[in-house]
């Protein structure tokens, strides 16, 4: 047996890194071709669950304690520093470039900052999978609060596993406490056709539905123990640690390419299955025989996995700032290009200038060393330190002002050009009945410049009581023509008020509904409801706007409500296609 040592580095966890990340990036970048790409973000979590637990027992091995204070302060030092950069870095930037952003980016700052935005989300029932407008640019740190409750939680429940239990119940606890996350993701995810859009929330950024495959990791970590085991073994053995491994890599990549958001199986058993293929994957590449660890260590995967931290922290934020068609013009693989190469140079800028000289102590030198230095030069650097702070928080306050100024300036613009419209047109007998909210009013004038519309009676935030009040108000007088009405945008439906809605107008000879892509929780609910309703109603012909909007930010204004002139056209267009 090999010589017990204290934890090393182990190249091809890296490469695994790389893999995880690239994953995730492809994902969000759209390619089609991998919709399980988010789920790299559960070989992250099995990846930190083991090297996090072995640092722990090494520690612990090595001491005889496990000095908590000194563990947390690392990992401050190793997450701390690079999302602070990249928070005053994005806040300058979007204030400039893109301000409609700069409200809620500030408020979400603190829950970045603290650990504790997935449970913000959850509270806000904000869906992974939502992509209409601009997501929140500081959305994708929720994983990294998972992770950071992880690292605060787990040494704790360790230490009192040891005192009470012993080390060989470490396994067994941490494979309940998985167990567990997983009877919790299943209890909510089968509760999702109940109701809530709160529950699809906290089905995905729930640290307790999505805390599986931290904890596989740790379990896995207490027993496979790469400095215990030797490089040369029997070919057998040898086949056999890599059967785990092509059963690990063959099974996160089918769950990469296979699964994707709008399959049913993938809150209840896609989060489990992708922590115990991460397991395989790692029990095979971190033994010293593994055939798989050499592939996963050529320099571009370590180059890569190297920064992955980094990497996760920029590509969200520049992803979304720089939506093609939307914030940037150009040809497709130019602008996957660009988007890519901005975010591996500013993840290197990270590591090389913010995180490595950070964990290597430069800031902890430097405070240290002030009692050695004379008063005055004390005094100058304090004074440099001071205005560069002072410096940086007037700048980002100065631009922040301004950009939340601009977005408001627009979002008023928007709304008074909606609400100009919002008028009751006198019925000239023939042509479109128009009905509804603000949407309606939006599409009013492009529509009436293709067809005769006759009747127009739509406001800002209707709801679906008064838009039945409208209808038999308006009905007497009505056009003889096709009715055109949206709904579901303002208020959670009930069946009866859809059913009095469509009851109301039995009689047209058509009605074109189209249904709701609000950025809102009752979104889907409403549509499954209107779909149901108006199948029993032969006049009735639904317009999937959810679908059709589906991946098409710019459709959208930044509210992701309201549409700008390319929705208005496609918007108008499929309407057009039942009128002609």
């Amino acid at each position: 047996m090999a010589t017990k040592r204290g934890i090393q580095y182990i190249p091809a966890i890296d490469g695994l890194r790389a893999i995880a990340v690239m994953a995730v990036l492809f994902y969000h970048l759209g390619f089609t071709w991998i919709p399980g790409g988010f789920l790299g973000v559960d070989l992250f979590f099995v990846i930190s669950g083991y090297v996090i637990t072995r640092l722990l027992l090494d520690s612990i091995e090595r001491s005889g304690g496990l000095d908590l204070r000194a563990f947390y302060l690392a990992r401050v030092r190793r997450l701390l520093p690079a999302l602070a950069f990249m928070l005053v870095t994005t806040a300058i930037a979007v204030g400039i470039w893109a301000p409609d952003t700069i409200k809620r980016f500030l408020i979400d700052t603190p829950f970045a900052l603290t650990g504790s935005m997935n449970w913000w989300l959850v509270g806000h029932h904000l869906d992974y999978f939502e992509a209409i407008g601009r997501p929140p640019l500081l959305q994708h740190t929720w994983s990294l609060a998972v992770e950071a409750q992880f690292y605060l939680v787990w040494p704790l429940i360790l230490l009192a596993i040891l005192k009470f239990f012993g080390k060989k119940k470490i396994s067994l606890i941490a494979l309940v406490i998985a167990g567990i996350s997983g009877v919790a993701l299943m209890l909510v995810s089968f509760s999702l056709d109940a109701s809530s859009a709160s529950k699809v929330s906290h089905v995905y950024f729930g640290t307790d539905t999505h805390s599986i495959g931290l904890f596989l990791g740790a379990a896995l970590a207490v027993s496979w123990i790469p400095q215990n085991f030797k490089s040369e073994v029997s070919k057998k053995a040898q086949d056999f640690i890599d059967g785990i491994g092509v059963f690990g890599f063959l099974g996160i990549l089918g769950s990469f390419l296979l699964i994707d958001e709008t399959n049913p199986a993938l809150y209840k058993i896609a989060f489990p299955l992708a922590g115990i293929f991460a397991a395989a994957i790692i029990t095979s590449i971190v033994h010293p025989a593994s055939r798989f660890a050499p592939i996963l260590q050529n320099k571009v995967l370590l180059w890569i996995g190297e920064r992955s931290y980094a990497i996760y922290l920029w590509h969200w934020v520049i992803f979304q700032v720089t939506r093609p068609k939307v914030d940037l013009a150009g040809a497709t693989w130019a602008m996957y290009s660009l988007r890519i190469l901005i975010v591996f140079a500013l993840a290197d800028i990270s590591l090389r200038y913010i995180e490595l000289p950070v964990r290597r102590g430069v800031l902890n030198y430097w405070i240290k060393g002030l009692k050695y230095r004379t008063q005055a030069e004390k005094k100058k650097q304090t004074i440099r330190f001071s205005a560069i702070v002072a410096l940086l928080v007037i700048l980002i306050a100065a631009i922040s002002v301004r950009a939340v100024a601009i977005g408001n300036e627009k979002q008023a613009a928007l709304m008074e050009d909606i609400e100009s419209a919002n008028t009751v047109t006198t019925a000239t007998g023939d042509g479109i009945w128009l009905t509804g909210d603000s949407v309606i009013l939006g599409i009013k004038s492009v529509l009436a410049e293709k067809h005769n519309v006759g009747l127009v009676n739509a406001r800002v935030g209707r709801q679906a009581p008064e838009l039945l009040d409208v209808i038999l108000h308006d009905k007497a007088n009505a056009p003889t023509g096709p009715v055109v009405m949206d709904l579901g945008n303002n208020n959670v439906l009930t069946e009866e008020e859809v059913i009095s809605i469509l009851d109301a107008l039995k009689y047209q000879k058509k009605v074109i509904l189209v249904n709701t892509a609000v950025p809102r929780p009752w979104r889907d609910i409403n549509n499954q409801l209107i779909s149901q309703v108006s199948a029993r109603y032969s006049n009735v012909r639904v317009v999937d706007w959810a679908k059709l909007s589906e991946g098409h930010p710019e459709y959208f204004a930044p509210d992701g409500v309201h549409l700008v002139s390319t929705g208005v056209d496609v918007y108008v267009a499929e309407i057009s296609k039942y009128l002609d």
